[in-house]
């Protein structure tokens, strides 16, 4: 699915994100808004065995993304998360979407992540080394010069447009179940925006 690289790749940098209209780090896009084309650095599993790849966005045309967002923590809570999504990757495509997960590390240590903590992790992980990525979805935090994602699910429909995002704290996550029902949903009513942050009602934060 997704282009091996055959030498240790450059620091990722996608192509032709949104424009930053804030420059200021956490100041989201618009919801609905399409996010263009895009190729980064990241790391697979496939066939058993951990893979520099490139993840472009013309791989998952026509199809939903949740695009799950790591902060620089990776608590219990985050690895059960992450390796919940891992588990669901059939169930996801039968309801066409595809899971990506979005680190701000480099792809080298993303490959030491899932050798160890990160092992159950079947999905693609890009490395957004330059936050721009974080940036465009409103999720990076800045804080004494050092950038990092907050802890975030966004799920894109079939032409690239922000339809739902979610926010988290360290006691909260998103389940496979809710995330599947709230797709179906979207599938059927075009143009229906859905969004939860923390202190909302936060359906995809409760067990279905």
């Amino acid at each position: 699915m997704f282009s091996s690289l055959n030498s240790s790749p450059s620091p990722s940098s996608p192509s032709l994100l949104p424009e930053d209209r804030s420059r200021r780090p956490g100041k989201s896009m618009p919801m609905m808004d399409t996010f263009t084309d895009f190729s980064m650095v990241g790391v697979y599993k496939t066939k058993g065995e951990l893979k520099f790849v490139h993840v472009k966005s013309e791989k998952f045309a026509g199809r939903f993304t949740i695009l799950i967002f790591m902060d620089d923590k990776l608590s219990d809570m985050e690895i059960e998360e992450w390796e919940d999504f891992s588990n669901h990757i059939k169930d996801f495509k039968q309801v066409g979407a595809s899971v990506v997960g979005v680190c701000t590390d480099s792809h080298i240590s993303m490959r030491t992540m899932m050798m160890s903590s990160l092992k159950g992790v079947s999905f693609p992980i890009i490395s957004d080394r330059d936050g721009d990525f974080s940036r465009a979805f409103g999720v990076l935090k800045v804080k004494n010069g050092k950038f990092g994602a907050a802890r975030a699910l966004v799920i894109l429909d079939r032409e690239g447009r922000m339809v739902h995002m979610t926010l988290h704290n360290e006691n909260t996550r998103s389940y496979p179940g809710k995330v599947m029902e709230l797709i179906k949903k979207v599938q059927f009513a075009a143009g229906n925006v859905i969004e939860t942050r923390v202190g909302d009602s936060a359906d995809l934060r409760s067990k279905p």
